[in-house]
């Protein structure tokens, strides 16, 4: 868990995996394991992990929340639903079994049913920022304004750098015509999270209709931001490009355009990806030494990309995937 917190969590799965190998009766090691799987976006593996938990102790809330959360972001709708169900039956006063399962109605369009569950959990837990503001969203899909933007000031009071709920909070007070309060907030936003594209507009266009000269830096931001995900758009299609070159083992174009996607990517979220189908590609066309070099440098950035770790013991028999 402190290795978790740390951010090292190679070194925290390995410990995990270790922990419910020597404790297979110890519910929490499946736990920290399942939650550190679908912290790094492996949500399928966390589910057996979890179902392990519910089974080790079929009476602990928690364990059926967690279970839940990972069965609805696997789509599995029904069976996140019965784990949050079976968590309220357990314990009717957690607040965290009523917020997912609000957040399921909501996501789900039953809006007027996600209000009852969102208001249940903030009834029983009146500081948690997460069931606030997803009551916030679920009232402005209600068109309930005044009540999202009272909700929306007690999540900012409670957690100022919320970037999302400080943008959303000001785009309720512009509506109501209370146009400074709303560009204080979309400021606060923007120190919060400096990508926070949406706030970044609404601040330049406000600013440049009251001649107010500081509107010429967030227009500014806003281009570079713009021209950021245009980038990144161009490396994805490069990439792509590269792929298909490949496959028509058209190999120095694919060696070519793959190089520019990196090179254009930079430290991207591509990066890994991108070294990862570069060093497939040098398997593949013979400079086993280069393809080696690549799949180590998408290792290094992402330590969980398994194409990347079977490719270093069978070099030559693996196909490339594109990224969709």
């Amino acid at each position: 868990m402190t290795l978790a917190k740390k951010g090292q969590y190679v070194e925290a799965e390995r410990q995990f995996q270790t922990a419910v190998k020597v404790a297979p009766d110890d519910q929490s090691g499946y736990i920290g394991l399942g939650m550190l799987l679908a912290k790094t976006g492996r949500e399928a593996e966390a589910i057996p992990s979890f179902r392990r938990a519910v089974a080790l102790d079929p009476n602990s809330p928690d364990a059926h929340v967690n279970l839940g959360i990972a069965l609805a972001d696997q789509y599995d709708l029904a069976g996140g639903l019965a784990q949050f169900s079976e968590a309220i039956r357990l314990d009717p006063h957690f607040a965290k079994a009523y917020y997912n399962l609000g957040r399921f109605y909501f996501y789900t369009g039953k809006y007027v049913e996600a209000r009852k569950e969102l208001e249940t959990a903030c009834r029983i837990q009146p500081d948690y920022p997460d069931a606030l503001y997803s009551l916030a969203l679920d009232e402005r899909q209600l068109n309930n304004v005044p009540r999202a933007t009272e909700l929306l000031e007690r999540v900012v009071a409670l957690d100022p750098g919320n970037a999302d709920a400080q943008y959303l909070l000001g785009q309720n007070l512009d509506r109501m015509g209370k146009k400074d309060e709303a560009i204080a907030h979309w400021k606060v936003a923007v120190q919060a999270d400096p990508n926070q594209s949406q706030s970044l507009y609404n601040l330049a266009r406000a600013l440049e209709e009251r001649h107010d000269p500081e509107a010429q830096q967030y227009v500014e931001r806003f281009q570079a931001l713009e021209k950021s995900h245009r980038l990144f758009d161009r490396v994805q299609a490069l990439g792509n490009f590269a792929i298909e070159a490949a496959n028509a083992q058209n190999w120095p174009q694919a060696v070519e355009q793959m190089k520019e996607a990196i090179q254009l990517c930079g430290q991207c979220a591509e990066n890994a990806h991108l070294h990862r189908n570069l060093g497939l590609i040098y398997c593949r066309t013979g400079p086993r030494q280069d393809g080696e070099k690549e799949l180590r440098a998408a290792l290094e950035l992402d330590p969980h990309d398994e194409d990347a770790k079977k490719a270093l013991s069978q070099l030559a028999s693996l196909p490339l995937t594109p990224k969709n």
